[in-house]
C-alpha cells in the first residue's frame, strides 16, 4: 500500500532497511513535507526520511549518514547517533543527534553553519540539534559540560566524542 493510506512514520518503517530490533530514538519534521526518523539498530544508526508527494508519503533511504556505527560498546560517555545533512533545492538542514551515557553530562553546546545551540541533557536520552544549512562552514564543533560548566567531552575531527584531559 502506498499513498496517503500511510502516515509518515509508517512509510519510514517500510524502508526495507530496518531490523526487528530497530528502535526509533528521535524524529524531526522539516518544512511540513519532510520527516526524518533515526533508528538504533543495535550498534548501527539508520536515518530514514520520507517526503510528501502527490501520491502520498514516499520513503528515501540515506546510506551515507554518519557516523553509522555506534561506539557505545566501547563505554563512551557521549556519542553522535547518526547525523545527516539534507538539501532540497537551495535549502538544507543539518541533523546532529547526540546520545548521552555519562550521568555527569548536563549540557551540550554545538556549533554548525556558524549557528550555536546549547541544550540541557539527561543521561540515557538523545538530544537532537538541527541547523539551517546556510553559510560557509558546515564544520561541527561540540562540547559536553557538567553541572558546573566544566568541559567533559569534545567532538574531535573524526566526529568522535573524546574525554577532556585533566
Amino acid at each position: 500500500a502506498s499513498g496517503y493510506r500511510l502516515n509518515p512514520k509508517a512509510a519510514a518503517d517500510l524502508s526495507d532497511r530496518l531490523k526487528d530490533v530497530s528502535q526509533l530514538i528521535v524524529w524531526y519534521e522539516w518544512k511540513d513535507d519532510f520527516h526524518f526518523y533515526i533508528y538504533d539498530s543495535y550498534n548501527c544508526y539508520d536515518v530514514v526520511y520520507v517526503e510528501k508527494s502527490l501520491l502520498g508519503w514516499k520513503k528515501y533511504d540515506n546510506y551515507l549518514n554518519w557516523p553509522k556505527w555506534s561506539f557505545y560498546e566501547e563505554n563512551t560517555g557521549v556519542e553522535t547517533a547518526g547525523a545527516l545533512c539534507h538539501f532540497k533545492y537551495d535549502e538544507g538542514v543539518q541533523l546532529f543527534p547526540v546520545r548521552v551515557y555519562d550521568e555527569n553530562v548536563k549540557q551540550i553546546e554545538v556549533t554548525c553553519y556558524e549557528q550555536i545551540q546549547t541544550k540541557e541533557v539527561t543521561s540515557g536520552e538523545v538530544v537532537l540539534f538541527t541547523f539551517d544549512a546556510v553559510g560557509k562552514s558546515n564544520q561541527i564543533e561540540a562540547t559536553a559540560y557538567d553541572a558546573k560548566g566544566n568541559a567533559m567531552y569534545y567532538l574531535d575531527e573524526r566526529h568522535i566524542w573524546v574525554p577532556v584531559e585533566e
